[in-house]
């Protein structure tokens, strides 16, 4: 599975994916709101598991948090997609994104979510998309206003109340 947008490919993730992960899980910027530790691997069989785990929701389900790189240089640039959640005890899909720290402040999340959103919409036609972000996490409140969200509540993640907000096809 491939997305393109301008500046940005996103691919579902697959065995080969462990270098990302690896990067992923030491930086500083893409773990900043995360519970410590959230992303840390015990060994390399654990971070083998880790990333089959994450293939398989894309084989299971046609879509996942993708692995995103700049098309110029191919460098890794964070993940970026949709992945299901618990929306207060119903089901639902959330989108999400992560950036490596060297590649925030260039448009590069609102560009990949954006991106994401179009296949999930147009492709797999789902009816709603929902986001949300810690209320102090300002820049991803407004990537998420800039992306159309409109306000619909709070949910617990990781034990945290975060602000949702929810988009319809």
């Amino acid at each position: 599975m491939l997305i393109e947008t301008e500046r940005l490919t996103l691919h579902g993730w697959n065995v080969n994916h462990l270098s990302e992960y690896r990067m992923m899980a030491g930086d500083v910027g893409y773990n900043c709101f995360s519970i410590p530790g959230f992303f840390s691997f015990a060994s390399d069989a654990d971070l083998a598991e880790r990333v089959a785990k994450l293939a398989r929701q894309f084989s299971e389900t046609g879509f996942g948090k993708y692995v995103v790189y700049e098309k110029g240089s191919n460098a890794f640039v964070g993940t970026c997609g949709i992945a299901p959640f618990d929306n207060n005890g119903e089901p639902g899909h959330e989108l999400g994104y992560r950036l490596m720290l060297q590649h925030w402040g260039k448009g590069y999340a609102t560009e990949a979510a954006t991106g994401a959103m179009k296949y999930y919409f147009d492709v797999l036609k789902h009816p709603v998309l929902h986001a949300f972000a810690l209320p102090q996490n300002a820049v991803s409140l407004k990537i998420i206003g800039k992306l159309g969200f409109e306000r619909s509540g709070e949910v617990k993640y990781n034990g945290l109340s975060n602000h949702l907000f929810a988009k319809r096809r």
